[in-house]
């Protein structure tokens, strides 16, 4: 008899958990906040300070250090997948930016040294170089 008591509770309980407002055990919920229409709630706090928020700064030629600081924390350690074949060797493969990959010397530097990461491999970002122009 216990065994079948004990039986029907679960049941009933696990029914409570698929059915949120089936057996009103639970109280009410209070009053649920009216927003006027057109406002939105951000999701994340603003937590820039008031001064950089009312003047936009001029745009600087080079990196400021902090933001240096934020691109290696952002992008050190993330893992991606290769969509280039990358040659083995001390001296490596520079990829400049704002500049089109040179594909022959890329291909002809495979080919001599052998692919450290073939087309489709995971790698991850170890080191992040900042130069002046």
């Amino acid at each position: 008899m216990l065994y079948l008591a004990c039986i029907a509770v679960a049941a009933l309980l696990l029914a409570d958990a698929d059915i949120p407002r089936g057996l009103r055990w639970r109280p009410e919920p209070a009053s649920q906040v009216e927003f006027p229409p057109g406002q939105s709630l951000p999701l994340l706090p603003d937590i820039t300070p008031a001064a950089e928020r009312q003047t936009p700064a001029p745009k600087a030629t080079q990196l400021q250090p902090q933001s240096r600081l934020e691109l290696v924390r952002y992008v050190s350690g993330e893992f991606a997948r290769a969509l280039k074949p990358l040659p083995t060797g001390k001296k490596g493969f520079r990829i400049k930016v704002g500049q089109p990959l040179d594909e022959k010397v890329l291909q002809q530097l495979v080919a001599s040294n052998g692919p450290a990461v073939s087309t489709g491999d995971t790698v991850q970002v170890t080191k992040l170089e900042f130069r002046d122009h």
